[in-house]
């Protein structure tokens, strides 16, 4: 098992860590599985599930190997939910990463959307949801003036 081991994918132009990395012995040898660590529960939207295909697509990148599940564990429930990176959750991830290049590309910042879970998001301060006083608030001159992107968390806030 490996800790905050650093990832990269030149193809999705990405680079990050990963919470943990486990290698078990399977039939055809090693089997890579990443496993995401959130603190509260699981969500309603794939979000956790479409970060934690994105690192097993770098990892897979990185070690020339398919890699066909992995789990996130939720402190709140204190159980792993099981993942499999099937065709539908890569084509995810993988448009996820080209939006965010196509961000990039654009100069502009994404919406911020306040909801109450902001509150306990330690995001918050980067993100700034409640910057102009209510939903959907970062307005373009509003926005945050620099370059940030989280590996972890693919985008957190740009503008450049």
């Amino acid at each position: 098992m490996l800790t905050v081991l650093p990832l990269r994918s030149m193809e999705l132009g990405l680079s990050g860590v990963a919470d943990v990395v486990e290698f078990h012995e399977g039939r055809e040898g090693e089997i890579v599985f990443p496993v995401e660590y959130k603190l509260g529960q699981p969500k309603a939207d794939a979000c956790d599930k479409v970060q934690l295909c994105a690192q097993a697509l770098c990892l897979e990148e990185m070690l020339s190997r398919r890699i066909e599940a992995g789990a996130i564990f939720y402190g709140r429930t204190r159980r792993r939910l099981a993942v499999a990176f099937d065709a539908a959750l890569r084509d995810a991830a993988r448009a996820a990463c080209a939006d965010l290049h196509a961000f990039i590309a654009a100069g502009r910042t994404p919406l911020a959307r306040y909801e109450k879970r902001c509150r306990s998001c330690s995001l918050e301060a980067t993100c700034l949801p409640q910057a102009c006083g209510g939903n959907h608030c970062i307005t373009e001159d509003k926005a945050p003036n620099y370059l940030w992107i989280s590996p972890k968390y693919l985008i957190l806030s740009f503008r450049v």
